[in-house]
């Protein structure tokens, strides 16, 4: 099972919602804590209006008619007492369907109460009567009862709005610990990060003479990368770095091919350079590729291949530019018609570097493979009759263009297809240079050589 690591974005992430969260928390909190006070504020004043009734209801059994608590506008008030109860909980919306039932209930009932004592009180004046037997009696227990349920019902309301008041305190005192916590791990990651960067620092100090320096910038990569959490960038590098060096082995090892097949084992003497001396001008070889490809183009188009270049800019080579664009020419023509021996996948990869003193390009036919006869053509046998004109053509220019020349077949397991691929490798154009002859053995060559691709 992979280790749970905690990278930088989630870690940011986490601190971002922490604050959001104790923002919301706060406002909730606030609400809560405003709907709680509100409520016990209605059930105090739910409990004043019943004094107001239970003040008529006194003076009306003690039989103080005269009473200022038995007044019509006093009893009236006692009525707009609790119509403002009922308008103050709509209002501020903590209404409910049990809360307006019963407000309803006791205002109806107040109004009734209201109206029974004026009927009581004429009774009384008019003959004598037994208040105790009165059916109000019941009708201010009825009020009364009302009253308390609906007055409970407010505080347990405000009960509850307390308890979830208490536990978004706790989700908020645990938001702002996440949040410190978050940003504490982003301090100490970002102390860890300059540290280990420094360390890398100090490891490319220490080994900067190293000879397979490769692998040291590869360990570096690795190393790096993964201390700056970028495992995607990581695998492109590395993988990269891996392909270059691996082209720069071919290269090397085809150099050190086509150089010590120049060589008889038991030829020692040395020969004459000025003889050997031909001047070469320099050539871009990007405007190159590109004026035969814009000559082509419409061949191209018309059977459906996809002409796809990646050419470093600074590629001049030391060549003639009409044998060379003649060069050009004969390759992509003969990959064209190659590629027309299949109807899926028609592709032309052209790509070039520089690399140190010489300049390395590779041509990509995809879904076609050389014959044992082409293969032979362009090794250095003679053409016969049935050879294709563009490699007969091709063969004759490697020397004037100033160029080395491989070719092979190989299968793309990532593609899962067939490919062939012609290797070009010129001259850099850096000075006006002359071709020359180097003596020695293979390994003497192969240490030149490396030598001058470390540069």
């Amino acid at each position: 099972m992979k280790n749970f690591r905690l990278s930088s974005k989630m870690l940011i992430a986490i601190g971002c919602v922490s604050l959001i969260s104790i923002l919301g928390f706060s406002l909730l909190g606030q609400n809560f804590a405003s709907k709680q006070t509100q409520l016990y504020q209605m059930a105090n004043g739910l409990n004043i209006c019943f004094q107001r009734v239970n003040q008529s209801f006194t003076a009306l059994m003690i039989r103080d008619f005269s009473s200022d608590f038995m007044t019509k506008d006093f009893r009236n008030t006692t009525s707009d007492c609790f119509s403002e109860v009922s308008g103050s909980l709509s209002a501020k919306a903590l209404m409910t369907k049990s809360f307006k039932t019963k407000l309803n209930n006791i205002m109806s009932d107040t109004h009734w109460f209201s109206e029974k004592i004026d009927r009581v009180v004429d009774l009384s004046e008019s003959q004598q009567m037994d208040l105790s037997q009165s059916n109000i009696i019941n009708k201010y227990v009825e009020i009364e009862q009302i009253k308390n349920s609906l007055e409970e019902g407010m505080i347990a309301e405000a009960d509850r709005t307390g308890q979830g008041r208490t536990l978004l305190t706790v989700g908020l005192t645990l938001s702002l610990l996440l949040m410190c916590a978050s940003f504490f791990i982003l301090f100490l990651k970002r102390k860890i990060l300059l540290k280990e960067v420094r360390s890398i620092e100090d490891e490319v100090s220490r080994t900067l003479g190293e000879r397979d320096s490769h692998l040291l910038a590869q360990r570096i990569f690795k190393k790096l990368f993964s201390v700056l959490e970028i495992p995607k960038t990581q695998s492109f590098v590395i993988d990269y770095h891996s392909k270059l060096m691996e082209e720069n082995f071919k290269m090397q090892d085809h150099l050190v091919k086509t150089n010590a097949e120049g060589f008889q084992p038991d030829e020692r003497e040395v020969l004459d350079v000025e003889k050997l001396t031909r001047i070469y001008e320099k050539v871009d070889f990007n405007q190159a590729v590109s004026m035969v490809i814009d000559k082509m183009k419409v061949k191209a188009f018309n059977h459906g291949i996809v002409v796809d270049t990646d050419i470093h800019d600074d590629f001049v080579v030391n060549s003639e530019s009409e044998s060379l664009n003649q060069l050009i020419f004969s390759i992509l023509n003969y990959s064209m018609e190659s590629s027309l021996n299949h109807n899926e996948g028609r592709r032309i990869e052209i790509k070039g570097k520089p690399l140190g003193s010489i300049a390395y390009c590779k041509f990509k036919i995809a879904g076609f493979y050389f014959d044992e006869s082409d293969l032979a053509v362009l090794n250095g046998e003679a053409p016969t009759d049935d050879t294709n004109v563009n490699l007969a053509i091709l063969s004759e220019l490697i020397d004037d263009a100033n160029v080395k020349l491989a070719v092979k077949n190989k299968h793309n397991a990532k593609l899962g297809r067939l490919e062939s691929e012609i290797e070009l490798i010129f001259e850099r154009a850096t000075a006006k240079k002359t071709s020359r002859v180097v003596k020695g053995n293979k390994q003497e060559i192969k240490q030149m050589l490396q030598r001058s691709l470390s540069i």
